[in-house]
């Protein structure tokens, strides 16, 4: 029984490593509350980018302006993501995030240390 429970888990802990190709972003939205006067309020995307030993999963993304990018360590080593532009920089410890809100239209290419590049392309 304790052998089948642990080629399970190593099972499990395999695949979510595996260094495959992600088709789309995850993405979640989060409602903020609504104020005392009544204003209605605006949903605002969230958008995962995974870093794995290979480089961030996806590498590109195009969002909206107002989105959220959040870049999750998923390596068993540290991580940084580094803009371009210098307008976003990170550091990521295995299993932390780094999160950027894009509140300007405008191509943001990017690399990581120790390996990958991507570009967030932000829409008006």
């Amino acid at each position: 029984m304790r052998r089948s429970a642990l080629t399970l888990l190593v099972a499990l802990v395999l695949a979510s490593c595996s260094s495959g190709t992600q088709t789309s972003p995850s993405v979640s939205s989060t409602q903020g509350t609504t104020p005392a006067n009544g204003a209605t309020t605006t949903t605002v995307p969230t958008y995962r980018v995974d870093f794995l030993a290979s480089g961030p999963s996806p590498a590109d993304l195009t969002v909206p302006v107002g989105a959220t990018v959040v870049w999750v360590n998923q390596d068993t080593m540290d991580h940084e993501v580094h803009s371009e532009t210098n307008v976003f920089e990170g550091g990521m410890a295995p299993g932390a995030s780094y999160q950027w809100t894009f509140g300007t239209a405008g191509t943001y290419p990017y690399h990581c240390h120790p390996s990958g590049e991507g570009t967030i392309t932000v829409t008006g």
